[in-house]
C-alpha cells in the first residue's frame, strides 16, 4: 500500500512539472507573438513618418523654389525673397527703367526746341504769321515771305533759340557718352551743364521776344511755337536738375 501511494505522488508530481513547463512555453509563445505584432507596428508606423517626412520635404522644397524667384519688371519685389541675388536685379530693372524715362524726356525737349525755332507760329493773328526768321503774309490768294528784319532784338532771340538747341543736342550726346564711360559712382555733371545752360538760352530768348514783340494793333497773338518754347524751359531745367542727382550704377 506504502508503494501505490508513493507512485500516485510521484505521478502528481510529473503532472505538475509538465503543466509547468507547459505554461510557461505558452507564455513564451504568446510573448513573441506580442513582440511580432509590436514590431509590425512599429513597422507601419515608421514606413508612415518616411514617407510623411518625404512629402514635408518635398513642400519645403517647393515653396522654397517659389520664393526664390527672379524678380523681372512685371514680377513686384517680395521682401522675404530668400534669393540674395533678388533685389540687385529688381533695382536694375528699375534703374534701367529710370534711365529711358530721362533719355525719352530729353529727346522730347530736343523736339520741341526744334520746332519752336523752325515753326513760323510764333505770332499769329489774321492773315499773317511771324516767326523768328521770316513774316509771312497771305494776300489775293498768294502766301507771301519776307525776312523777318534785321533788329538786334529779334537777332538775339534767333542766337539764343539756336544755342539752346545745339546745347541741348550737345548734352544729349555727353550723356550718352558718360553712360558708358563714367565710373561707378560718378555724376553726369557735364550733362547737367550743358543741359542748364540750354534751358538758361530759351527762356532769355522767350523772355525778350515777350518784351520786344511788335504791337501793330491787328489784333496777333502768341503762336504756339512760342508757347512751345516756354513749354521746353522747365523741362529742360527739371532735365538738367535730375542729371546732376543722378549717379551711376552698375
Amino acid at each position: 500500500m506504502i508503494g501505490f501511494h508513493g507512485e500516485r505522488r510521484r505521478r502528481k508530481r510529473r503532472k505538475k512539472k509538465k503543466k509547468k513547463v507547459l505554461g510557461r512555453a505558452s507564455g513564451d509563445v504568446q510573448g513573441l507573438q506580442g513582440g511580432i505584432s509590436q514590431a509590425e507596428k512599429e513597422s507601419d508606423w515608421g514606413v508612415c513618418a518616411t514617407s510623411g517626412i518625404v512629402a514635408a520635404e518635398k513642400e519645403v522644397e517647393r515653396s522654397r523654389t517659389s520664393l526664390i524667384l527672379v524678380p523681372t519688371l512685371s514680377t513686384p519685389f517680395s521682401f522675404t525673397d530668400t534669393n540674395p541675388l533678388a533685389l540687385p536685379i529688381y533695382l536694375l530693372g528699375k534703374m534701367l527703367l529710370f534711365l529711358l524715362g530721362v533719355l525719352v524726356l530729353h529727346i522730347i525737349i530736343l523736339i520741341l526746341l526744334i520746332v519752336s525755332t523752325a515753326a513760323s507760329a510764333w505770332t499769329v493773328g489774321g492773315d499773317s504769321s511771324t516767326d523768328l526768321w521770316y513774316s509771312c503774309m497771305t494776300t489775293n490768294g498768294g502766301y507771301h515771305c519776307k525776312p523777318a528784319g534785321n533788329e538786334d532784338w529779334i537777332q538775339a532771340v534767333q542766337a539764343l533759340m539756336i544755342l539752346s538747341l545745339l546745347f541741348c543736342f550737345f548734352s544729349l550726346i555727353a550723356f550718352v557718352f558718360q553712360l558708358f564711360k563714367l565710373v561707378k559712382g560718378g555724376r553726369f555733371f557735364f550733362t547737367a551743364i550743358f543741359q542748364i545752360l540750354a534751358s538758361v538760352f530759351v527762356m532769355c530768348g522767350a523772355i525778350i521776344y515777350t518784351v520786344m514783340r511788335p504791337d501793330d494793333g491787328s489784333g496777333t497773338q502768341f503762336g504756339y511755337a512760342y508757347v512751345l518754347a516756354w513749354v521746353a524751359f522747365p523741362l529742360c531745367l527739371i532735365s538738367g536738375l535730375i542729371y546732376i542727382v543722378l549717379r551711376k550704377k552698375e
